[in-house]
Formats: C-alpha cells, sequence, structure tokens
C-alpha cells in the first residue's frame, strides 16, 4: 500500500499550485516592441516606413499612445504590488497561501498563527503510532512516544517566508502571481529519555524487561525481591519514526529487542537491608520534656527511600525528608507559643491563672537532621530540638505578688478500675478545675469551674448511677473530681457552703485509704445553664486570693492542692461515726449494658455496699486557738447489691441470679 503524503493525510483540503504563471509569461512575451524585415510584392527586399505616431511591429503597427498606456498599467501593477506587500508588512501578517503543520496561515496576525499552531500540534500529537514486535501490539500516540511540534519554530518560518528573498519575488508572492501556496517543513523533536522510558513500559508489559533487585515493605518489614536478567527495546528506531512523521505518512515502527542486565542486584542492596531492618524494630518516639509523641513502624516504612548503588558509592536508605519535615512542622504547631506574662482572666464566670510561658519554637530543620541521623544508627528516640525564651516573670512571682504563697491543703483520690469514659472525663474536669482563681471574700462554685457538662467538649458518656440505678451518662466520674475538691477544702478549714453525699458508696472513693463519708456529689440537670442541680460551693473568707491547683498522677491518682495566704488555722477532722448500718444481704444487682465490650463479658464494678449513717465532724481554730467553725457532714447511704458491666449479649444475666 502506497504510503499517503502530507497532500493527502494531513491538509487534504490544499489546493493545486497555481498554474497562471505560465499563461502570465507567455502573455508577456507577446509585448516585445521588435522590429520585423519584410518582403516586396515584387520580391525585394522592403524597408521599414515609418508613418507619424506609429511604429511598425512585425506585421502589426502600436501606436504610441497605447505603449505609454502598457507603460502606465505595469506602473500601476508595480504600486499595488508595492501597496499591499508594504500593507502586510506593516499589519504585520503572514503572505497569503502560507501553511505550516498543515493548518492555513495566511493573513493571520503572529499571534493568532501561534493560537492555530497550538492547536494543531495538539492534534498532531493524538496522532496514533503503530507498534509491533512479535506478535504484541500497541498504539500510543505520538505525545506519549515523546514527538512534539516546535510551534514557536513554525510561527518563525512563517512570518519571515516572502520577506528575506528577492525583492521580486518578494513582490510577488503577496500577490500569488510567483510560487502559490507553499506548505512549510515540519519542526518536529524526540524527546529521546521520555521515549526509551515508553519503550521500558512496553518490556516490562509484556514481561520481557530486566527488573533491578529492590526493598519493598511488607507492613513494617522489608522485603528483598531479587533481581532478573531482561530484554529491551532499541531505541534506534527513533530516527525511522521521525522519518516517518516529517514524510507525514501514518507512523508503523517494528520494534527489536536487545538484552540487558539489570542496574541493581541484591548483593548491593544487602548492607542497605540490614540498616532498615535496625531503624524498623521499634517505633520512633519524640520526645519534648515530658511529652511523648510515637511513630508507629508500618507508618515510619512509608518514609524508607532506598537509593540504589552508583559509581563508587554503595546503597543508601534515609528517611524521605520532605515526609519528615511536614512531621516536624505538625510536632511544632503543639509545641511552639508565643511568650506569655502570668495574669488572671476574668473574662468568663470563674477566675482563671494564666501561668507565665517562654516563647518556645521547634528548630525544624534540627529535628529533621536529627531524625535522619536516629534512623542512621538504629536509635528509636528522638529529642526535639526547640528554642526556648523566657517570659519577663515567673507565675511564682507573680503569685507571690497577691500573697497567695503557701499550700493551704490537699485533697487525693484514686480512679484506679475506673473503665476508659470515666477515666476521660476525670481528666477533662481536672483540668477545667486546675487553676481557677477565687476572689478576696469570693466563692468557688464546682459547677461553674467546669462548665455545662453537656456543652462542654472533651465530656464522653461512661458509667454512673441516679437514684441508686446504674446507667450510663455524659460526664459519668466528674463526681471524682469533686470529691478531691471537697477534701483538700475540709483539710483546709475553708467555710463550705453546699455539699451533697452520694446516696449510694462508691469504691473508688474509698480507694487509698478513704473511709466513707469524705465524698461531694453534683448533679446538672439536663438543659439548665443556672446549674440549679446540686452543687460544690466554698467561700473564701480572706482579703487574698485563693488558688486551686489540679493534677493527676501514675494515670489514676488524682491531687488537688489550695494555695493562698498563710490563714493560721489549725482544723481537726474528727474519725467518721458510723450508725444505723444495713445490710446489703438480698438486695437486687445492679446492671448496665456496655455495647463497647466484647461478646461474654461480665465485669463486677463493685461488689455490694451495706447502707448507714456516717458522721464526720470538722473543728477550725484560728492562729490564736480561738474557735473559727463546727461542721457536721452526714453521708446517709443507702444499702445497695453488686454492681455489674455487661456486654449487651450478656444483659440480664446477672440480675437474674437473685
Amino acid at each position: 500500500m502506497q504510503a499517503k503524503t502530507t497532500r493527502d493525510l494531513w491538509s487534504a483540503d490544499r489546493p493545486r499550485p497555481s498554474a497562471r504563471l505560465s499563461r502570465r509569461t507567455a502573455a508577456r512575451r507577446l509585448n516585445r516592441v521588435q522590429q520585423t524585415a519584410t518582403t516586396a510584392p515584387t520580391g525585394e527586399v522592403g524597408t521599414t516606413s515609418a508613418r507619424r505616431g506609429a511604429r511598425h511591429v512585425g506585421a502589426r503597427a502600436v501606436p504610441v499612445a497605447n505603449r505609454f498606456g502598457l507603460y502606465a498599467l505595469a506602473a500601476v501593477v508595480l504600486v499595488l504590488a508595492v501597496f499591499f506587500t508594504g500593507r502586510l508588512s506593516l499589519r504585520g501578517e503572514i503572505y497569503p497561501g502560507v501553511r505550516a503543520l498543515g493548518a492555513p496561515l495566511g493573513g493571520l496576525s503572529e499571534a493568532e498563527a501561534h493560537e492555530r499552531l497550538e492547536a494543531r500540534a495538539s492534534e498532531l500529537g493524538q496522532t496514533r503510532v503503530s507498534l509491533t514486535y512479535d506478535g504484541h501490539s500497541w498504539s500510543p500516540t505520538l505525545a506519549e512516544l515523546g514527538v512534539s511540534f516546535d510551534v514557536d519554530a513554525s510561527v518563525r518560518d512563517a512570518m519571515e517566508y516572502g520577506r528575506d528573498n528577492h525583492v521580486v519575488s518578494s513582490l510577488l508572492r503577496p500577490l500569488r502571481v510567483a510560487d502559490g501556496s507553499v506548505d512549510l517543513p515540519l519542526a518536529v523533536s524526540l524527546d529521546q529519555t521520555a521515549f526509551e522510558r515508553r519503550l521500558l513500559d512496553l518490556a516490562h508489559e509484556i514481561g520481557v524487561a530486566p527488573v533491578d533487585a529492590a526493598i519493598t515493605f511488607d507492613g513494617g518489614t522489608p522485603v528483598l525481591t531479587p533481581e532478573r536478567d531482561g530484554y529491551v527495546f532499541d531505541a534506534a528506531v527513533a530516527e525511522d519514526l521521525l522519518r516517518q512523521v516529517r514524510a507525514s505518512t501514518t507512523p508503523a515502527v517494528t520494534l527489536t529487542a536487545k538484552p540487558q542486565t539489570p542496574t541493581v542486584r541484591a548483593a548491593d542492596l544487602a548492607t542497605v537491608q540490614a540498616t532498615i531492618e535496625q531503624g524498623l524494630s521499634k517505633p520512633l518516639i519524640f520526645t519534648d520534656g515530658d511529652r511523648r509523641w510515637s511513630l508507629a513502624v508500618k507508618d515510619l516504612a512509608l518514609l524508607v527511600r532506598v537509593t540504589p548503588p552508583r559509581t563508587g558509592q554503595t546503597a543508601t536508605a534515609v528517611l524521605d525528608d520532605a515526609s519528615v519535615r511536614t512531621l516536624g512542622e505538625r510536632l511544632a504547631g503543639e509545641i511552639d507559643q508565643q511568650a506569655t506574662e502570668a495574669g488572671i482572666d476574668e473574662s468568663g464566670e470563674v477566675a482563671r491563672l494564666i501561668a507565665a510561658a517562654s516563647r518556645r519554637t521547634v528548630r525544624v530543620d534540627d529535628f529533621v537532621a536529627a531524625v535522619q541521623e536516629a534512623f542512621a544508627d538504629g536509635r528509636h528516640e528522638v529529642v526535639i530540638p526547640v528554642d526556648q525564651t523566657k517570659p519577663a516573670s515567673t507565675t511564682e512571682a507573680f503569685l507571690a505578688g497577691l500573697g497567695v504563697t503557701e499550700l493551704l491543703a490537699s485533697g487525693t483520690s484514686d480512679f484506679v478500675g475506673s473503665e476508659s469514659g470515666r477515666v476521660t472525663n476525670v481528666v477533662v474536669a481536672a483540668k477545667l478545675v486546675d487553676g481557677v482563681m477565687v476572689p478576696p471574700n469570693g466563692k468557688f462554685s464546682f459547677n461553674h469551674a467546669i462548665g455545662e457538662i453537656n456543652a462542654t467538649p472533651g465530656f464522653v458518656p461512661a458509667g454512673a448511677s441516679e437514684n441508686g440505678i446504674a446507667g450510663t451518662a455524659v460526664g459519668g466520674g466528674v463526681c471524682q473530681v469533686t470529691t478531691t475538691v471537697f477534701r483538700a477544702v475540709l483539710k483546709a478549714g475553708l467555710p463550705i457552703t453546699e455539699w451533697w453525699p452520694h446516696a449510694y458508696r462508691n469504691i473508688y472513693y474509698e480507694h487509698g485509704g478513704w473511709a466513707p463519708g469524705f465524698d461531694a456529689s453534683v448533679q446538672q440537670p439536663d438543659d439548665d445553664p443556672f446549674f440549679n442541680g446540686s452543687d460544690f460551693v466554698f467561700q473564701n473568707p480572706t482579703a487574698g486570693w485563693l488558688l486551686v491547683r489540679a493534677e493527676i498522677t501514675d494515670d489514676t491518682k488524682l491531687k488537688v492542692d489550695v494555695y493562698g495566704a498563710p490563714t493560721g488555722y489549725s482544723v481537726e477532722i474528727d474519725d467518721p461515726i458510723y450508725d444505723q448500718v444495713i445490710s446489703a444481704d438480698g438486695w437486687p444487682t445492679q446492671e448496665s449494658v456496655d455495647p463497647s465490650l466484647p461478646a461474654g463479658s461480665v465485669d463486677l464494678v463493685q461488689p455490694a455496699r451495706d447502707g448507714m449513717t456516717i458522721t464526720v465532724v470538722r473543728r477550725v481554730y484560728d492562729a490564736n486557738g480561738n474557735n473559727v467553725s463546727f461542721d457536721t457532714f452526714v453521708s446517709s447511704y443507702e444499702p445497695q447489691g453488686a454492681s455489674y458491666r455487661v456486654s449487651s449479649d450478656m444483659a440480664g444475666t446477672t440480675t437474674s441470679e437473685q
């Protein structure tokens, strides 16, 4: 089959070159003015006879006036040619009949031609190429093979055409009387790297390409894949492809293969594999003082980058710099802070201490270097590098200026054994209480200190009881903090103006050697922003500020401290008085269903508790021994059966045992 040409493949609408040139040239030859000898009728050679106003040309005589008319016509044509040529030149348009990449450009400006050729080049780039090899065939586009068309060069050639040759030719071309239309040569190029990459992809596609040894990851475990010899397609076929593109035929290329060995072998990666295995043997820990962050092994493995060996160099394994930097910036978002001077924030319902804070900034560049060094050395802990600038004064100095210099008393409790939701609520409530400032002669309200439980972020559903009935409620466990504050205030001798004991004894309030009777409860009715339920309230009887601090140690030990100016109080708390004990024998068990528990779960939350009345007496004396207050705290506990927490499938199993 005969290959198609540019005329019939890419520019079928192109007219054939004009034939008018030959006819016009012949016509010009008839206009020559020549003198011809004639023969007289007698056979003698005649001479040219002159007539006034006429000259013999051959057998015809052309009047002088006609001759001047022809000259005038030629002059007009020349003037018009010069006019149109100058007009086109001044306007910066491409001469008529000029084409490039098969697209007509005559009369277009440079910008218009560029836009048209961009579209044409994009269209030509989608031309399919037939590639075949040993029964396999592909049809990639020219663009996919790295073939491109130089639009800028084509536009430049089109603009220059007709302006850079002989003056007569330049004049005649715009009038299409010299050469007719012209299709400029294709300005085509090949990205050799892209072409070879595409050929290698095809070799991989049919499974003949060589395979380098590589380290991959199964979760967090490095796996060494061995190398394999193979074949690659010869890139020399690029010349044949370009020849066909320039000839504007439908491109068709038969590929040939040549053997090639892999560039990376398993032996080259043996050393780096050991480095990776050591680096991924444990999670990577980042520390900032007592704060810790952990990057799991499987996540750390995603950051590993293996560089194959090069001439004179061995393979290396490092962590991706950009990913490590992103990690450092994320940690900086949690650690960085502006310097803060100590003060009191009185904008909310309760006054709170603003602790002095240093300006802290993570040095991200140093963090990246430290992480890379730790991975290379097989270490699994990185101290986050932080620049720190201290504030002008300390929190202690600020408090001393307010007269808050002495620890008045501490209260403690232990919530070991609590479910995860209850632990969360204790932690949230403790943070809300920590730093509360009680103004001179003011009061402390626990409910106002923690805010509305249902609307405060952080509180979650957890085990709770109401009227002795076990269940689940948002904020379950908050009374652990209330109880601990009560114990601190009780020991400090401060006036307690509102206090409510629990209706039932609770195991969490008797850990750590505390007897029944030293607990306090709060209750916030649903959708009641004014906290009209039970609360815990104490008074500040001094002329200075009081400070409440709360902290959790050893995961489950809660401590509340009350600071202020020295009060000189001496506090006596009598041993609890037990009375009216009622046995729990025969009382029904309490059961709460926890859908998060695994099937078959039956957990004893607390054993049965006897009912009783307990009285706690406190006496407070001033520095002179005068009795300041005599307080009695009476708790009347109802008897209660054992309390269980069960999974959904075990609902009703504990109560049926009664």
